[in-house]
């Protein structure tokens, strides 16, 4: 609960900051870096790394078009994000915080094939981590899928409107 209250904190005044841009640090306890990957049959659908300074990378597939995700383009983007947008990309990811931390996620059920990855938190020069997999299924599990879905869109949408710094196709 702590924590939840020092992100929301953080949310509020990094919106407020008017001085708020790539490279002002945030003004909350928030991790120095979050890290972010989602995969499908080893296939990288998302995976992104940014720092608190709002700089970072955003690797996704390309699926727009015809084309399957295996089959997709991997698109890598430079990201420069404010405070507020690092923050709020945070406090998306607030319910999946205890499992990061390493509370064990629990499971009713596990469906196969379906998409995984890792939620990583960097703090002071070490690094927390949440393996998970959607295949996983428990109304806790919902819950955590929803804030990586929701972490996932904020970038996403935030760095839309930035070029490419790099197009390959997909290495499976």
């Amino acid at each position: 609960m702590m924590r939840s209250a020092v992100v929301l904190i953080a949310v509020t005044l990094a919106a407020c900051s008017p001085m708020a841009g790539p490279g002002t640090a945030p003004s909350a306890d928030l991790p120095d870096a979050i890290h972010l990957t989602v995969k499908s049959w080893g296939v990288n659908l998302h995976d992104w790394r940014i720092a608190a300074d709002g700089t970072g990378t955003y690797t996704y597939a390309d699926t727009t078009g015809e084309t399957s995700f295996m089959q997709a383009d991997q698109v890598t983007k430079r990201v420069s994000i404010t405070p507020a947008g690092y923050a709020r990309i945070a406090a998306a990811l607030e319910p999946a915080a205890p499992y990061v931390r390493g509370e064990p996620l629990a499971c009713a059920h596990r469906i196969t094939d379906m998409p995984y990855g890792t939620v990583t938190f960097e703090d002071d020069g070490s690094e927390s981590s949440f393996d998970y997999n959607i295949g996983c299924q428990s109304e806790a599990a919902a819950q955590v899928y929803d804030a990586i879905a929701a972490a996932r869109d904020e970038v996403a949408a935030m760095t839309a409107s930035m070029p490419e710094a790099s197009r390959a196709p997909s290495s499976r």
